[in-house]
Parts: structure tokens; sequence; C-alpha cells
């Protein structure tokens, strides 16, 4: 998951590098801030950008030219004072992560006394341009984590972190690219944007597949990586694939998952670049996002007969290629079959040798909770078996997709269900049944109760798409589905909207 930094605060809303700004960006729900210190001329510890208080503040001149008294008397917007970093850490303490740029020279041993005694060492990362002074960080206590920054990244920017004894980098969200990304991923360290202020340009960060985006807008930022209302293609599975997302946008919808119907049709496609290039641009045309597919609907490949699992092995991975080059993050497959310890290694292996190439290939594989038959337990219709799964399996590459219709039919407790799956649900299946059957309707058709699982997933911090998999509003006349379509949207939205 992407993590948000609240920049100075959230200094693009409200007064930087305040007392004020912090508050709010904590209410906003930010996972980390960030602000910078500087010694005052009587060695007071202060949170301000600048090395001259005129910006932001009603005074003038240099920081360390005054003294913390003298500071303190400005007014640093809508009547807040200058705070020092001992009441940033006060206020930011068990809530978020705070990033400590040293700004001013000769701040290191101050900061971490400060932060030592408030016993916080695990609560803040100390960041800076000046590597040396990151260093400084780590000669004072090994322990403490220090990150670098860099505007213009040089092309050993890695090695440089690395040699400074960075966990990470920040990097200026203009001149950081894809390949910088996988690199530092490559040598284990965390990637940060920043600042990205405007929506596209956040999500430019987004899909980078950075770590981090650190914002002056984290309002804005948030609520672009909550849950976004999507459907599932094969809504209209009787059009091409170009046709079907042009129906959609048509009616409201700006992401979608590529069914497994397309997706499928794409893989055996005679002039496959071509197509895919088409798709590519509708995409682009229409400003459209397609972050999940659903891989071969009957693919088992933990398959006890042998030909049948090479088979769909195959075909599974001729689609997570197209995936690849669609863009496609989030690639969902059943785990196959029935609970069996027999099985077990099989299925392990199996995945093992998906997950290898998902990794090549830069797509996740989310495995699909199940729902079991009348006489047959079936292997995932409890989340505990996902789990044990994906940590037999031990790549980075797997998560879960919950199917909210399978978990009703189960019995499941779904907004339980929900936080048990935690930080490795990475896509959804959403429909509505009576737990009767599966009858893939949209929100509202029967009894499940929708808030909760909303809330749910805000819970956990999920940020993968609200997708609608409703095949069963299909079955009527064009004009209808159309209908069936734009209120799907409209509810979606609404729902999403009610936490």
């Amino acid at each position: 998951m992407v993590y948000v930094v609240g920049h100075r605060g959230a200094a693009g809303v409200e007064p930087e590098n305040t007392i004020r700004g912090f508050r709010y960006a904590l209410e906003l729900g930010v996972d980390y801030t960030e602000c910078d210190v500087h010694l005052t001329k009587d060695n007071q510890l202060i949170v301000m950008h600048d090395e001259t208080v005129d910006r932001t503040t009603n005074g003038t001149g240099a920081i360390q030219n005054l003294t913390f008294a003298e500071i303190r008397s400005l007014d640093a917007g809508k009547g807040e004072r200058v705070p020092t970093l001992a009441e940033v850490l006060e206020i930011v303490k068990d809530k978020a992560i705070l990033l400590i740029e040293l700004k001013g020279e000769g701040v290191e041993e101050q900061a971490v006394q400060t932060v030592k005694s408030m016993q916080m060492d695990t609560q803040v990362i100390f960041t800076s341009f000046h590597l040396d002074r990151i260093r400084k960080v780590k000669d004072l206590d090994s322990s403490l984590r220090v990150g670098a920054i860099f505007g213009q990244p040089p092309a050993d920017a890695c090695q440089q972190a690395l040699d400074a004894g960075a966990s990470g980098i920040g990097v200026h969200y203009r001149n950081l690219r894809w390949e910088l990304v996988q690199e530092a991923h490559h040598y284990g360290l965390d990637v940060r944007a920043w600042n990205p202020d405007t929506v596209p340009e956040m999500q430019a960060m987004i899909n980078l597949g950075v770590d981090g985006v650190s914002s002056n807008r984290p309002d804005l930022l948030i609520p672009l990586l909550r849950s976004s209302p999507s459907i599932w293609t094969s809504i209209y599975f009787e059009e091409s694939l170009v046709d079907a997302l042009s129906r959609l946008h048509a009616h409201g919808w700006q992401c979608c998952e590529l069914s497994c119907e397309h997706l499928g049709k794409l893989a055996t496609a005679s002039e496959q670049e071509l197509v895919i290039e088409q798709v590519r641009s509708t995409l682009d045309e229409l400003g459209m996002d397609m972050p999940q597919a659903h891989l071969l609907l009957g693919a088992n490949i933990a398959n006890i007969d042998e030909n049948k699992r090479a088979a769909d092995l195959i075909q599974v991975l001729k689609e997570l290629s197209v995936c690849a080059q669609l863009g496609v993050k989030n690639a969902v497959i059943h785990p196959g079959g029935e609970v069996s310890d027999a099985l077990h290694s099989l299925r392990v292996e199996q995945f093992k040798i998906l997950a290898d190439h998902a990794e090549k290939l830069g797509v996740c594989i989310a495995i699909e909770n199940m729902m079991d038959g009348k006489d047959t337990q079936r292997y995932g219709a409890r989340i505990n078996e996902l789990h044990e799964l994906i940590d037999a399996v031990g790549s980075d590459m797997l998560g879960i997709c919950f199917d909210t219709s399978h978990a009703n039919v189960q019995k499941l407790d779904i907004p339980a269900a929900i936080i048990e799956c935690g930080e490795r649900l990475i896509a959804t299946h959403i429909s509505d049944n009576d737990s009767s059957g599966d009858q893939h309707k949209t929100p509202g058709y029967a009894r499940i109760d929708w808030i909760p699982i909303v809330q749910a997933l805000r819970e956990i911090k999920y940020q993968g798409i609200f997708n609608l998999e409703i095949p069963g509003e299909r079955g009527c006349p064009q004009g209808m589905l159309d209908l069936k379509v734009r209120h799907a949207y409209e509810i979606t939205n609404w729902l999403l909207k009610q936490v």
C-alpha cells in the first residue's frame, strides 16, 4: 500500500510547519507527516523550512540571528506560533511517523536527543539533502532510521543512499522515473515521491510503484488512495473490449476490471499486439484505468491431472503477459481444487511458479476466496487458507481478492473477514446475494449490510478498487442493461461516500 505523507503538516491547506497544520493532517488520517528543523540564536530547535522567518511569518531576519522568544512572538499564519520540535513530536506521537528534515547546520545532535528523550526512536525518520547529516545521525545512534532526499537524483543515487545508511530515498516527483523506483526496490530502499499536489501528478507517482507520496495536499491524496468505483468489463461481454470500455465510460465509469472473457480473447488474438495497442489507446483517450484483471475463470493450476494442470498454467501465463502489457497491477485467480493435505505441496509448488513469473512481469496475483460446494470443501473458502498458501509460497507478489458474494454464501461475517485479510487484500469482487446462491447482483439487491463492509475496508486502509462483478444483472434488453449499469455506478458512488 502507498503511504501518505503530509508535507510540513498540510502546507497547501493550513499554515506550514504549525501545530494547526499537523493536527489537520493527522485528522485526515496521514500515515506520515514531515517537518523541518533549525537552531535559533539561543540554540533552541524550532520547526521551520526556510533559513529566514520572512516567508512564513510576519517577521524578518535569519533564524540563526533571532532568539526563540523573538521567533515565538511572530504570527506563523492564522494566529499560529512557530513550534519547537518537541511540541510537534508530542502532537504526532503514536499517531503517525514523523519525517524530520535536518535543514539547519548542526541540528543533528539536538534533534536526536529530543527524539530519544521522548522515547520516539521508532516513530521518526531523519532525512536530508545533505548526506553527511544523516551519516551523523547514524554515528550518534545506528539504530535510528534515516533517509536521503534528492531533487534531481544522480545516476548513483541508490548507492549514495546506501552508503549513508539510508533505508529509503525521497525524490522530487518531476524527476522520478520508473527505472529508479525499480533499482531502489532491488536494493531494498523505500521510495517516496515529493511533492505532487494535483490529482494527475499524484496518480502518476502511484502508477510508478512508489512506496509513499509526500504532498502539500493530503486532503486530495487520501481520497485518491481509497477505493475507487469499478466494474468488470463483462457486464458487456458480448461487445468487444474496446466497445465495452466506451459503453462503460458513457455511463460514468472511470475504472474497470478486465474480465476473464475479454482477457481470454486478447490472449488468443491473431493480431495480439495491434489489439492490445487499440485497448491501450482507448483507455488513454477515455481517461480510464484498468488496474485489475480476472485470469482464466476455470483455471486450477493445482489440478491433480498433470495435463489439465499444465494446460491451465500455460493459459494463465499467456494472460498474465497480456496483463503486463496493459499495465494491469493485480490479476485475480482462484486457488483451485478442494481442501486436501495431499494437494497442499502441489498447490504451493504451482503458485511459486506463478509468483516467479508475476514478479518478472510486475503484476501481483490476487487469490480469490471461494465457497464450499454442497458436498465438498473448496480450498480458499476460509480466509486463513489463503494466508497459509501465501505464507507457504513466501512471495510478496501474492495477495488476496475478496469476493463478497462468496463470503455471504459461505456465511462469513463479511466485515470481520475483510479485517482478517488485512494488508494482503489487494483486489475485490463486489456483488450481492440472498445467501442461497451466488446471484452476483448489484449492492442493495438482498440482505448484505454494505456500510460495515466499506467501514472495514477503510479500517484496513484498502487502496484497491471497489469492483463490481455482477453477471446476475445481465440477460435483459440492451437499453435496460445500460440503465442497470448507470444505476450500479450511482449506487457504488453513494455507498463509498457513506463512510
